[in-house]
């Protein structure tokens, strides 16, 4: 009889090779950063004057139209008179009619409400005014 030999194997651990699975990762990764969208939130851009500016205005002639808005909501034209907000477009278009280079200002209290500033904003460019500023009168001292 013929022994039967046993062949010996060498053991053979399972190893998982995690390399293509990295490169995946990665490349997925990557192609998710050059896809992303980022959001923008859409606001009011304000251009703040710089030292340059102020000296630039200084120079100019060109007469400006400040519109007021009151802490109970009156809009007032150049401190004289007190107008409705629906006709806020019509003086500033009268205006420009008169100033073709002439620039709008709104001045608004800080209680104003916010919404009547935008209004009066809107309606400053849609009357054709390329240059309108925004600004918040200061809070008068208690006395």
């Amino acid at each position: 009889m013929a022994m039967k030999r046993k062949r010996t194997r060498p053991n053979d651990e399972a190893d998982v090779n995690v390399t293509p699975l990295l490169d995946i990762v990665f490349i997925m990764l990557i192609f998710f950063i050059v896809t992303a969208t980022f959001v923008r939130e859409v606001g009011i851009d304000l251009a703040r004057p710089s030292d340059d500016d102020q000296e630039d205005e200084q120079e100019s002639t060109a007469k400006a139209m400040v519109i007021s808005i009151s802490a109970e909501d009156r809009i007032v034209v150049n401190g004289v008179r007190e107008i409705d907000r629906r006709a806020v477009r019509a003086n500033v278009e009268r205006f420009l009619a008169e100033e073709p280079q002439g620039g709008v200002i709104i001045s608004a209290a800080p209680e104003a409400a916010t919404g009547l500033a935008v209004e009066v904003l809107d309606q400053a460019k849609e009357a054709g005014a390329a240059n309108v500023s925004i600004s918040i009168e200061a809070a008068q001292a208690a006395g």
